[in-house]
């Protein structure tokens, strides 16, 4: 295939799933893979190779075939493979195949397809990159940007003109529905797996809060009810209010969706007056809201064996100082997808690539 149609991705900045994402780009022979911002990404990369006792186990396996070998021909087709086992044991495997820039600049003009980390920065001032020590700012990132399609997450508004004046095609997927929806299903998984390690009982039959019913509290207030009926749900808008009646789940009702003291709906004949009673009864409780719904008062009211898991974006939804003044045991878990499942996101982001940059490419 020509080079017209080679596809030129610069993996610049990212996480877990970018190192897995250069991994499935590596596999396809149309695809020009490089890096900037990444040297440690490269070390993983370029290091890749069978442990020694994997390697032993392989020999031996051919060693025994070796010894059953009849006629001369088998006999050589096997020595060959055990050197080639040998000599891969250290082989830098993508190193021929990954080019590595050394300046932002040459990094955007020789590729056509930039892929940052998804969301791109945590700080809202710096790419995110956990792999390198480099620091690029958002700023100087988007004002070289030009005539490319970036491939990105929670891409800041005031940027929009200039990637427009300056022919940058962008996919967001965290405006994506299909990958909201992939991202929140990874993210539930993580969470029944942090409520296993972090509970010293089982979560059936537990009683749990869940708060927040966008697009993770739906799919995880469904997983829970396999678990147990003893599911309540604090919706963050009306129109969650709304999908929580029709889905028949448990709700307590924050009238002005800003206090868990104010003008809440009576659940199971306990009133406002006797939410703190309430609250005690939960034996985990999950946070999918970014704003702080448990303060000093409700975290004093809550069961001491009570496990809190929050799951959303800064700050976060548990006022922790007090939390932790309670000796209330809380884990605050951001980035789930790339943690427990970089392979499968990496997976889906080569698929929108391919899928997205189609038109693009031939314009």
């Amino acid at each position: 295939m020509g080079d017209f149609f080679m596809r030129k991705i610069c993996l610049i900045g990212g996480d877990k799933r970018n190192l897995e994402l250069a991994k499935f780009l590596l596999e396809d022979k149309e695809n020009n893979i490089s890096i900037f911002a990444n040297e440690k990404m490269k070390e993983e990369l370029t290091n890749k190779k069978i442990e020694d006792d994997e390697l032993k186990n392989i020999i031996k396996k051919i060693n025994n075939n070796v010894e059953l070998c009849n006629d001369k021909k088998r006999f050589y087709n096997n020595i060959l493979k055990i050197k080639e086992i040998n000599n891969k044991n250290y082989i830098n495997e993508y190193k021929s195949e990954i080019i590595e820039y050394k300046s932002l600049e040459e990094a955007i003009i020789k590729s056509d397809i930039v892929v940052t980390a998804v969301p791109i920065s945590k700080d809202k001032l710096t790419l995110t990159g956990e792999y390198t020590d480099l620091k690029i700012s958002l700023e100087d990132f988007f004002m070289k940007l030009k005539n490319v399609f970036l491939v990105s997450g929670m891409v800041p508004d005031k940027f929009s003109k200039v990637l427009t004046e300056n022919n940058v095609k962008v996919l967001d997927l965290l405006k994506d529905e299909s990958y909201i929806i992939f991202n929140a299903k990874i993210t539930v998984e993580g969470i029944i797996k942090y409520l296993i390690e972090n509970t010293e009982d089982t979560i059936f039959n537990s009683k749990i809060l869940v708060l927040g019913y966008g697009r993770i509290g739906k799919i995880l207030c469904n997983v829970l009810k396999s678990f147990t009926e003893n599911i309540y749900c604090m919706p963050n808008s009306k129109e969650e209010l709304e999908w929580l009646k029709s889905n028949c789940v448990n709700y307590i009702f924050e009238e002005n969706f800003n206090d868990l003291n104010k003008n809440l709906k009576k659940v199971d004949n306990i009133d406002k007056k006797e939410l703190h009673k309430f609250l005690g009864n939960f034996e985990i409780i999950i946070n999918t809201i970014p704003r702080i719904i448990l303060n000093e008062k409700e975290i004093s009211s809550l069961n001491k064996n009570v496990f809190i898991l929050d799951v959303a974006s800064k700050p976060g939804g548990i006022n922790q100082e007090n939390a932790m003044k309670n000796n209330i045991n809380f884990l605050w878990k951001l980035g789930i997808p790339a943690e427990i499942s970089a392979k499968a996101c990496a997976k889906k982001i080569k698929n929108m690539i391919y899928e997205n940059n189609i038109t693009y490419m031939l314009q």
